[in-house]
């Protein structure tokens, strides 16, 4: 596959990841936030569907594609651009796979519940969790996205790039 085909797909893979991951922490954090039981559970179930049909896929198109350009763009594994990107790339990752275990765990909580029936125990404080993560999690890929746009220190090699 050439360089521009593997960046678009790049870029509609982040644009998955990014786009759904920030409207699921929104709604996660709206029906929280609204208290009502029945809103929360159908939001929690949505957003577990939502990571695993969206954000999920638009994770390993990242990962996959992303390995791909830095063979093709033959930069050395020293270059700070890259270093910097990976650091909050890793970042990035542990948060939202923490993220996705937290809530992925809510689902025996919030599925097959009958309509009016209060919330189990500790389903919206790991919602909470999950939001504030989230937050920290896409501050990360933002500025990703920056540094992808912008490339200060393309080519600076800090680590052994002999």
């Amino acid at each position: 596959m050439d360089y521009f085909s593997l960046k678009i797909l790049h870029i509609m893979g982040a644009v998955f990841l990014f786009g759904t991951g920030i409207g699921l922490t929104f709604y996660l954090h709206v029906a929280r936030r609204s208290g009502d039981a029945d809103i929360i559970r159908l939001m929690t179930k949505n957003a577990i569907l939502a990571d695993f049909i969206f954000t999920v896929p638009g994770y390993v198109v990242v990962c996959a594609t992303g390995y791909l350009l830095f063979q093709r763009m033959q930069l050395a594994l020293g270059t700070q651009w890259l270093l910097v990107v990976a650091a909050l790339f890793l970042f990035f990752s542990v948060l939202w796979f923490t993220s996705l275990y937290k809530v992925w765990r809510l689902k025996p909580l919030v599925q097959n519940v009958e309509t009016g029936s209060p919330l189990a125990a500790g389903v919206t404080s790991t919602i909470r969790q999950r939001c504030r993560s989230d937050l920290l999690a896409f501050t990360a890929l933002f500025l990703i996205f920056v540094l992808m746009t912008f490339k200060p220190w393309y080519g600076v090699c800090v680590l052994g790039c002999g």
